[in-house]
């Protein structure tokens, strides 16, 4: 008599399938099979081969990293189900346009990744938080919003400004949010309430610009009033006034927080000692107001932007202008350093950004999509966004 076939022996390590799909933009970028006993590392080999991803990769399930050397199944991961991707080791750049909205990009390849729409009106800036978790906006619709990074949902709205809001940054430690306006005022908001903890007055016209001291103990704001003013972040009292001779359009404190520069519409970067309030360096060079200027992470350059329609990097030690970057068709609202110092990228009214090499002056990348003029632009702290489980 013929015998009937074994039945193939049953085994919970048969193959299972996963799809990947992007953080950010929810793109579909693989298919693989694992076995629920491979690594997590396994995992995102199989991954980074079938989709052509280059550089690490860090893999989220249900907000939750995955990482170590657990297995597959040990994460609860079954047959089709969806994981996130997040590529890093290339910042992210998120931009701000008058076109109303935000975009958040690809430093490598350019790509837009996600639009953060929401705005009723020009959207005047946009930064990361500390830990890159968050992305806040700052809009001339009188508000501030805070974006969930990895899928662009708005989280919060903060109304409290009767003028356009022209700037919102993240304290050092993430939980407050400093914000400037027409209405010549600052705002301290706890992020934690939703809630306008203190208003800072004083200043005589419009602020563009306020940003935290490294320590995050001092604030400073430059205004069209012909001042840059500091303030006690605790209390709200200002402690010193540095003066010009025209407006000033930005402020910020070197990395060690022992000086601050500030563009002027004088067509100068001006900088001053922050314990003594003495000016220390006027770097001279463009022929147009000069509308940002900005440290590197490492203290050792400044980048400037100008209605002149050029960015220049200066050598902080000698204040000599070592790079002029040229290419843009149009003034520039503002330029700042990737966060190993090799990378620059400015925002432009010619409704593009641009991402350069500190290096050679070279235009490596030019971002293309919004349709208005750039007004700001800012690279991701670590190169990674990341995921709210963590």
């Amino acid at each position: 008599l013929a015998m009937a076939p074994t039945p193939a022996p049953c085994t919970d390590d048969a193959p299972i399938q996963v799809s990947a799909q992007s953080a950010l933009s929810s793109k579909m970028l693989a298919v693989v099979q694992v076995r629920p006993s491979d690594s997590l590392a396994g995992l995102r080999q199989a991954i980074a081969f079938a989709s052509g991803q280059a550089g690490p990769l860090r893999i989220l399930h249900k907000h939750q990293i995955l990482a170590g050397s657990e297995s597959v199944a040990s994460v609860g991961l079954a047959n089709d189900c969806v994981v996130d991707v997040v590529r890093c080791g290339s910042n992210v750049i998120a931009t701000a346009s008058t076109d109303r909205s935000a975009r958040l990009w690809c430093a490598d390849s350019g790509e837009c990744l996600v639009t953060l729409d929401g705005h009723v009106d020009q959207v005047m800036s946009v930064a990361f938080s500390p830990d890159g978790q968050l992305v806040a906006t700052a809009s001339t619709d009188r508000t501030a919003r805070l974006w969930c990074g990895d899928s662009g949902e708005c989280l919060q709205i903060l109304r409290g400004h009767n003028s356009p809001v022209f700037t919102a940054v993240f304290s050092p430690s993430g939980r407050e949010l400093l914000t400037a306006s027409h209405d010549r005022t600052l705002k301290l908001w706890t992020l934690a309430r939703g809630e306008c903890d203190r208003t800072m007055l004083g200043h005589e016209k419009q602020v563009h610009t306020a940003v935290f001291s490294p320590d995050g103990q001092l604030i400073a704001s430059a205004s069209d009033d012909m001042t840059v003013r500091l303030w006690e972040a605790s209390s709200g009292k200002r402690v010193r006034q540095l003066v010009g001779h025209k407006g000033f359009y930005s402020a910020v404190f070197s990395p060690c927080g022992n000086r601050i520069i500030a563009g002027s519409a004088d067509h100068t970067a001006w900088m001053w000692d922050v314990a003594t309030g003495e000016r220390m360096a006027q770097l001279q060079g463009h022929t147009d107001w000069v509308r940002s200027a900005q440290f590197s992470p490492d203290g050792e350059m400044v980048v400037t932007t100008s209605g002149d329609s050029t960015a220049r990097i200066w050598d902080v030690a000698s204040c000599r202008c070592v790079r002029t970057l040229e290419g843009h068709d149009d003034w520039l609202r503002v330029a700042t350093f990737s966060p190993d110092s090799a990378r620059v990228a400015t925002a432009s009214k010619d409704g593009t950004a641009k991402v350069w090499s500190v290096a050679t002056g070279d235009c490596l990348l030019t971002l293309t999509g919004h349709e208005s003029w750039v007004r700001s632009v800012a690279f991701s702290p670590d190169g990674c966004l990341k995921a709210g489980g963590q």
